[in-house]
């Protein structure tokens, strides 16, 4: 009888601890997130991170928000006709385990009217909110110019 216990106790125990992993481990995993520093008068600003979607599953990102902005959008950087153009994302796709860089000259996010001055070393709180409801929350850095 006491072993029986003692075998369902230890079953339980295990079922906890390979699942403890699995229900720890975040979809969205940012890294490098930060916001280029602008004179304090900029209606815009720059915003760079890299995205892994840590999942087995597709994520869709379709908006984003921050409190310190009117808005928060995606765009993307590309070469036509030997002119560069900046055009609106209305989501970004991520496959399984599949990483997004936003970077200069490429995707970035644009944070449009500040609504106070930001200085280097402030942290600025980013919220992704993907299609399935869930939303994630990045801390971003400002940095001063390169």
């Amino acid at each position: 009888m006491i072993q029986d216990v003692m075998k369902k106790s230890l079953f339980v125990l295990l079922l906890v601890c390979v699942s403890v992993p699995v229900m720890a481990k975040d979809v969205l995993v940012f890294t490098d997130a930060w916001i280029r520093e602008a004179p304090p008068m900029a209606r815009s600003l720059a915003g760079y991170v890299t995205i892994k979607n840590n999942s087995e599953t597709v994520v869709v990102i379709d908006a984003m928000s921050s409190p310190l902005f009117a808005a928060v959008k995606m765009h993307n950087m590309s070469m036509h006709n030997g002119m560069m153009h900046m055009s609106h994302l209305s989501s970004v796709t991520l496959q399984p385990n599949e990483s997004v860089v936003f970077e200069s000259g490429g995707k970035h996010l644009m944070l449009m009217k500040p609504k106070q001055a930001l200085t280097s070393g402030m942290i600025v709180p980013v919220t992704f909110a993907l299609a399935s409801g869930r939303a994630y929350t990045a801390d971003f850095t400002v940095r001063g110019k390169d």
